[in-house]
């Protein structure tokens, strides 16, 4: 009940922002379309993948950077379950290390969500090229790796995809766990994909209007400090320009 529930409202949420049901979506213009401040941080392999927040009538993702760049656009759209579905929503941590592991159903819900709004069935059983393959176990790792590339996703999240519309078998998902980023840099696929950004970036008019608001001395340092803090970000944060993207 919980998945077909998350499945539905992950196809509603993609005919709501204008995409079909066979179309790559990208999670980023989304924050823009959305008006979700976005920020990539890194905080380690080993630590969690990111935070949704409100605040007032704010929205907020922080993504940890040091995880792959598909396991971010994973853990961003998850978020958006967070921020959009959940009422009465304020914060919440998300460790995503685990699709199928244990976890509440508020975060399973949200796994789920994720993983539809990505990877919609419309659009594999489109995408596939050799449409033998879609007999269970079929379907080649190359043909994975190329629906990777597509949805831009990160591995494991297309395996168990593909395992929940019944294309491949649990056997079949262990088998074809590793080897990828050689696989891909052998398909001359961008192989980013699998590998962390550790990038800090910031997409957001959050950030800009409270330095904005500092520079004509409307608030106090402290004030700025304050709101940049909220977000987990310091004034030394916006000492790159090159580093910062205020691009919202």
């Amino acid at each position: 009940m919980m998945e077909k529930l998350s499945k539905m409202q992950a196809l509603e949420f993609r005919k709501s922002l204008g995409y079909s049901t066979i179309e790559p979506i990208d999670v980023v213009n989304v924050c823009r379309m959305k008006e979700v401040n976005l920020i990539f941080r890194p905080y380690g392999r080993d630590s969690f993948s990111g935070i949704a927040m409100k605040r007032d009538k704010e929205l907020f993702i922080l993504v940890n950077s040091s995880k792959t760049l598909g396991h971010q656009n994973f853990t961003i759209a998850h978020e958006f379950n967070h921020l959009f579905f959940k009422e009465d929503f304020r914060e919440s941590i998300c460790t995503i290390s685990k699709i199928e592991g244990r976890k509440n159903d508020q975060e399973r819900e949200a796994d789920f969500f994720a993983i539809n709004l990505l990877i919609p069935d419309d659009g594999i059983y489109h995408y596939i090229k050799d449409k033998k393959t879609l007999k269970k176990d079929s379907i080649s790792i190359e043909e994975i790796v190329r629906l990777e590339s597509i949805f831009r996703i990160s591995h494991m999240a297309m395996l168990i995809k593909l395992k929940r519309i019944g294309l491949i078998s649990e056997d079949h998902l262990e088998r074809k766990k590793r080897g990828i980023i050689e696989l891909a840099r052998a398909m001359e696929i961008d192989k980013s994909l699998y590998l962390p950004t550790n990038e800090t970036k910031i997409i957001s008019d959050y950030v800009l209007l409270a330095r904005k608001a500092y520079e004509a001395e409307k608030i106090s340092i402290g004030k700025f400090e304050g709101l940049l803090h909220q977000i987990d970000l310091s004034i030394s944060d916006m000492s790159s320009e090159e580093s910062i993207s205020e691009d919202m």
